[in-house]
C-alpha cells in the first residue's frame, strides 16, 4: 500500500525572490492531484525554508489554507516533516499545532523524523541543536500523520546506536498512536553493495521485537 508521497514546495526556485503564494498553491495542488493518482493518503509536505533551524516562508499559512479544500477533496493529509535540528518543543512546531486548531482542518498535520531524538547531531554555527525527548511526542501525537522511523547504525545484536527506540516505540504504543512508520536510512556505507538492506533488515527484526509481533 502506498505509504507517503514526498514532495517540496520549492518556494526559492526562482533566484532573485520566492514564490508568490498562488504560485505555491499551484505547485501545492499539482502534487495533491499527484498523490491522490498514485494512491498515497498522506503527503509529506515540505515547505520552503528561510533559515538553518528550518523556519517555513512566511506565507505558508496562506497558501495551505488555500489548498486544504482541494486535500480535502483527494483525501490526502499535508504533513511537514519536523526535522533536526528543529525541536518537537519548538516555535514551529507549535504555530502547526495552532494552524490546524484554528482551522479545524484534518488534512494537515505533521511528521516527525525520528532524527530528533539523535545523539549525533548536525552542529550548525549558531545553533542550538539538543535532541529532544520522546515523552515530547505525546501532545503532538494526535496531529502525526507519519514518523520518519530514521536509523544510521544497526549493531549485530539489533539495537539502533544513536537513536533510542526502546523509548520512541513504547511511547508509541502507550498512546496507541496510529499511523506509518517509514523506515529512513541514512549510515554509513551506504556504496557498498547489499550493507544497506542489511541494515533495513536488522531495523526491521528490531522493530517487530519492539512491537511485540515477534
Amino acid at each position: 500500500m502506498p505509504a507517503e508521497y514526498g514532495h517540496w514546495i520549492d518556494s526559492r526556485r526562482q533566484p532573485g525572490r520566492t514564490l508568490t503564494t498562488q504560485e505555491s498553491y499551484d505547485t501545492l495542488v499539482r502534487d495533491l492531484k499527484l498523490a491522490n493518482r498514485l494512491g498515497f493518503k498522506v503527503a509529506r509536505t515540505k515547505l520552503g525554508v528561510i533559515d538553518e533551524i528550518l523556519t517555513p516562508v512566511e506565507n505558508w499559512q496562506e497558501f495551505i489554507k488555500m489548498a486544504l479544500p482541494v486535500a480535502e477533496e483527494l483525501d490526502v493529509k499535508m504533513c511537514p516533516e519536523i526535522h533536526q535540528p528543529t525541536a518537537l518543543k519548538s516555535k514551529m512546531v507549535v504555530n502547526y499545532i495552532n494552524f490546524i486548531e484554528k482551522t479545524g482542518t484534518k488534512n494537515f498535520g505533521i511528521n516527525i523524523d525520528f532524527g530528533v531524538f539523535s545523539s549525533k547531531r548536525m552542529n550548525i554555527p549558531r545553533v542550538k541543536d539538543e535532541p529532544s525527548e520522546p515523552e515530547d511526542m505525546i501532545p503532538l501525537l494526535p496531529y502525526t500523520n507519519a514518523c520518519h522511523a530514521k536509523f544510521t547504525n544497526m549493531s549485530e545484536d539489533l539495537i539502533e546506536t544513536e537513536h533510542p527506540y526502546d523509548r520512541i516505540i513504547q511511547v508509541l504504543l502507550d498512546q496507541k498512536w496510529e499511523g506509518y512508520l517509514l523506515s529512513e536510512y541514512e549510515g554509513q556505507n551506504r556504496e557498498v553493495p547489499g550493507y544497506s538492506s542489511d541494515q533495513l533488515r536488522k531495523q526491521h527484526v528490531m522493530m517487530k521485537r519492539l512491537l511485540n509481533e515477534v
